[in-house]
């Protein structure tokens, strides 16, 4: 017989604080695994471990469910640059990427990051509006914090007179290809790359690239 003042209550009473991010997780996982519109909330609420009722406490409906784990993904990796930025000194484009890259590259090999770029790729056009609102949220930011630490290095003479925002995205788009090619289309099985060496290989055609040659 359970003892006076133990019976089993919900866990959201237990745990309130932590129950948006539960369901976001578990929303990753069921979103990634089947889509948008085959993921339903009971399958969220299967895997989260409570109740549909209980995601109803937090979100008003599937596409909110969505719209919040695709901004939290991606707003986290802006946050912790942003904090980086702002208790590092930051006086060159070399320091800034010494930032932005550490952060760059845990958010591309985290598992969760090949579901999470399938679904921003397959839902954009039903969701074309918040595809807007997460790069001009966030991922813009980013290109601009970016855009001007390059620009106060061309000016110094240190790098090409290059387009800063093009610069950056470059960057991006050179880790975004090998988290495409090895983790979405399978490449590893066939062609397995170790991450310490394309990072490496990265960062020495980019640096060398945009490097102005002294005279």
């Amino acid at each position: 017989m359970p003892a006076k003042g133990k019976k089993n209550k919900p866990k959201f009473l237990r745990r309130p604080g932590a129950r948006p991010d539960q369901i976001l997780d578990a929303a990753e996982d069921v979103f990634g695994q089947y889509g948008y519109e085959a993921a339903t909330l009971d399958g969220i609420a299967k895997v989260a471990g409570i109740t549909k009722g209980t995601i109803y406490l937090y979100f008003k409906n599937k596409k909110t469910v969505f719209i919040e784990m695709m901004k939290r993904r991606l707003s986290a990796l802006i946050e912790s640059v942003r904090r980086e930025v702002s208790t590092e000194e930051i006086d060159t484009f070399e320091d800034y990427i010494s930032v932005f890259l550490p952060n760059v590259r845990n958010f591309f090999k985290d598992p969760a990051y090949p579901n999470f770029f399938r679904l921003m790729m397959a839902e954009s056009g039903r969701f074309p509006g918040i595809m807007k609102e997460f790069f001009k949220g966030t991922i813009l930011q980013a290109i601009n914090m970016g855009k001007a630490a390059y620009e106060t290095d061309v000016r110094r003479n240190r790098l090409k007179d290059l387009n800063g925002a093009i610069v950056f995205r470059c960057l991006i788009g050179m880790h975004i290809a090998f988290v495409v090619t090895q983790e979405i289309m399978g490449a590893k099985e066939y062609d397995p790359m170790d991450w310490d060496e394309i990072n490496e290989t990265i960062d020495i055609i980019f640096r060398e690239g945009i490097r102005r040659d002294p005279k």
